[in-house]
């Protein structure tokens, strides 16, 4: 709760994973001819060696969760992130005409760790109150603040595997898998897809959905399946279409990220 409230900059080493974003690499760029400026430019990162595309794979976003909710509460679209100096460097010898490189992160992705801190802020509330421990008006009477020294709750999960039988999944975030893959379907069904990508898609659907009613899920099976269907989407589709798949896709991944 503290590093949540006061932010993770002092101590990346505790940042949980649904902190970690996978983001774009975008750059300014000085056109060859001429002086004009080709601003937020892709930048290709295959052809780059492994250990700098590591680093540029994803954003840790050690920021207060105050910090978080204020940037989520703007106008913007996306947030850029820009890029350790070390590594810009590495960058700008590969890409020499480059002025500036960021990372780009659509601004829902910022909105997952929102959601995630509150749902476990709700979980915390309700083993307190399992214990008659209400605070009224926010206040806690010295009697609860006692009580609630005996009750542990990891506020922040980094286990990675979940138990359904015994109820310690989280309903709340086995509904929210369960939402993102409905209104994946509900993309597929609504639009004009071709079917063996409408099957592709829905392969990996059924197995996430498969694992969940196991009574111990694998969450590594589901993340590989949400994975292999973003690299799918983003290989073989594009348009509106994908980026919307997409959207619902990466919500999901962050969602089993964080159990």
């Amino acid at each position: 709760m503290n590093l949540e409230l006061n932010g993770y900059k002092d101590n990346l080493d505790k940042l949980p994973k649904y902190r970690l974003l996978e983001c774009e690499l975008r750059a300014d760029f000085m056109e060859q001819v001429g002086w004009d400026i080709v601003k937020a430019s892709k930048v290709p990162i295959t052809d780059l060696p492994g250990d700098v595309v590591e680093k540029l794979m994803e954003v840790p976003v050690y920021q207060s969760i105050l910090e978080v909710i204020h940037i989520c509460e703007g106008e913007q679209d996306t947030v850029h992130f820009s890029l350790d100096v070390k590594v810009a460097n590495l960058l700008k010898e590969y890409m020499p005409n480059a002025l500036r490189f960021y990372r780009v992160c659509p601004i829902f992705k910022l909105e997952t760790i929102v959601s995630h801190v509150k749902n476990e802020i709700l979980k915390w509330c309700s083993e307190l109150k399992k214990n008659d421990i209400y605070g009224d008006s926010y206040y806690f009477t010295p009697k609860e603040r006692e009580d609630a020294k005996s009750i542990s709750y990891n506020i922040i999960l980094n286990n990675s595997s979940i138990h359904v039988g015994d109820n310690n999944i989280n309903i709340t975030y086995k509904q929210e898998i369960l939402n993102n893959l409905n209104d994946i379907k509900s993309i597929l069904d609504e639009n004009d897809v071709e079917g063996e990508k409408i099957l592709e898609i829905n392969n990996q659907i059924v197995i996430i959905e498969d694992e969940l009613e196991k009574e111990n899920p694998d969450v590594g099976i589901m993340e590989d399946a949400a994975k292999y269907m973003k690299n799918f989407v983003t290989q073989v589709m594009a348009g509106a279409i994908a980026n919307l798949l997409l959207k619902y896709i990466d919500s999901l991944i962050q969602v089993l990220l964080s159990l």
